[in-house]
């Protein structure tokens, strides 16, 4: 039988021992998306947007949003950035790894490992993990005139679900146009987006994200390619 302190939950799955790990809540917001100066940035200036400023480099935090309207995200070294419409609320929540975390304190419930090394306290906002999700969502309609192509799900009614998108559908489409005086070309860029409709409810859109027109050479015709594929996880942040 192994030794030391072990915590198991109603249905008899262990949930805590000297081996526990798991990521922690680091940074947590609300924030309206828009533009400063009424100038977008790229590489989807036509979005307003929301900066949320992280270390990354040398990390591997994760993401996860909620969402009135369909956003989206990229990932740098200094942080995250959400596009969609100006106007949308989102609420945005950074998990990492728990050292890197703020520091919960002496106080409460601790476990700490044989060589001495804290692995749970009971101060820390550890990741739920609700589900996840890989599905292709292929777009069929590549100017976009018949509806975006989605994937819905639903989680326990008690539940507040913050989408985490991992693999993201992106892609491009270009058609040529114009005259052989003024050739010109209509680009349109997709990648996932997800909103949460209700509290335990979201939807994943592979839809339009940025359009660009205007003078440019390209081979005639239409070119690119969109992939249909993603996967992530659904989290609960309940009370967060």
């Amino acid at each position: 039988m192994p030794a030391g302190l072990q915590v198991f939950n109603d249905a008899g799955v262990l949930q805590i021992d000297g081996t526990f790990k798991n990521m922690v809540l680091t940074a947590v917001g609300t924030a309206t998306l828009g533009k400063v100066g009424g100038a977008g940035i790229q590489p989807y200036p036509s979005a307003g947007y929301y900066r949320i400023s992280y270390p990354v480099s040398s990390r591997q935090p994760i993401l996860a949003l909620r969402s009135s309207a369909n956003v989206c995200f990229l990932t740098d070294d200094n942080g995250f950035t959400v596009f969609g419409a100006e106007g949308t609320s989102i609420g945005f929540y950074v998990y990492d790894r728990v050292d890197f975390g703020n520091g919960a304190g002496n106080s409460g419930f601790q476990v700490f490992n044989e060589q001495g090394v804290e692995v749970f306290n009971a101060n820390n906002r550890y990741m739920r993990v609700l589900g996840s999700y890989s599905v292709n969502i292929p777009v069929t309609d590549l100017s976009n005139t018949a509806p975006t192509p989605t994937f819905s799900g639903v989680v326990d009614s008690n539940k507040a679900v913050a989408v985490c998108m991992g693999v993201q559908s992106t892609g491009h489409y270009t058609d040529s146009g114009g005259t052989s005086q003024q050739p010109a070309a209509i680009i349109r860029y997709w990648q996932c987006q997800v909103r949460t409709p209700d509290a335990n409810t979201f939807t994943l859109s592979n839809g339009i994200i940025q359009v660009f027109a205007g003078p440019i050479t390209v081979p005639p015709g239409t070119t690119g390619s969109i992939s249909p594929y993603n996967s992530g996880l659904l989290l609960d942040v309940t009370g967060i």
